[in-house]
């Protein structure tokens, strides 16, 4: 199997096979890429970036996503199919609409050597996660979830602020309601001790017009004929009085 690359014309090679938003619908994708392999000229490139998540779209069919780690597992199908190629760069991009693509790009080695390009992809884009380069087992600006689950990790702590921002801002309206109702019911208190003061005023006034008008009967009684008439018989009704009080002490 190692002879399957010369069943190409040279001439017919090209210097780089590019496959864009393809393999997830490519039911054997695996054999796709090593005839991307096969066709591509000594120190060319394979590129390939299919979707790492995002929504299902069957043209005809939605059958896979592709993590950094695939472009391993694609060196070493081909290797086992005899075939030398080797990874220059593996990534997930950051989303763009609803999709978080997985970019690799692959070299057909000239001699068994590889020749880097000056710059990677993963430079131009700085926000990539879970990059590996020429094979490398490290991975860089490594993230355990993919950037949907980040999404909804993040909107889940957002909603857990909000919900305690809520909770908070029931408690003090909670609290201002009683602080209200306790108000409420001085207020209430107040309103039945003024209540209570006015009726006590209003029998004030009632017993001093009482009074008055007593006194006023008396001074005119005192002014009468019948009152200075009366007088020496009050005299000794007064005398009287005393002298039998005195005779009974």
């Amino acid at each position: 199997m190692s002879t399957s690359f010369s069943t190409t014309p040279a001439s017919f090679r090209s210097k780089t096979e590019p496959s864009t938003s393809c393999f997830e619908h490519n039911q054997m994708f695996w054999l796709a890429f090593t005839e991307m392999v096969r066709v591509v000229k000594p120190g060319g490139h394979v590129y390939i970036n299919a979707p790492s998540n995002g929504t299902y779209h069957a043209y005809p069919y939605d059958n896979w996503r592709f993590y950094p780690d695939a472009s391993l597992a694609l060196v070493a199908w081909a290797k086992r199919q005899g075939m030398d190629v080797a990874l220059i760069e593996s990534f997930v991009a950051r989303k763009k609409a609803v999709w978080n693509d997985c970019v690799m790009v692959f070299q057909r080695p000239i001699g068994g050597t590889t020749t880097p390009p000056e710059r990677l992809l993963c430079d131009v884009f700085s926000d990539a996660f879970n990059i590996r380069t020429h094979e490398s087992e490290t991975v860089q600006n490594f993230s355990e979830l993919p950037e949907d689950l980040l999404i909804a990790r993040s909107l889940k702590e957002a909603n857990a602020e909000l919900e305690k921002t809520v909770k908070v801002g029931q408690r003090r309206s909670e609290a201002q309601e009683r602080q209200i109702e306790a108000q409420r019911r001085q207020l209430e208190a107040l309103r039945q001790q003024l209540e209570a003061a006015r009726r006590d005023l209003s029998q004030s006034a009632a017993t001093r017009r009482e009074l008055d008008g007593a006194l006023q009967t008396v001074e005119r009684m005192k002014r009468s004929i019948s009152w200075r008439l009366t007088k020496p018989l009050r005299l000794v009704i007064r005398a009287f009085r005393n002298t039998r009080q005195r005779l009974r002490g």
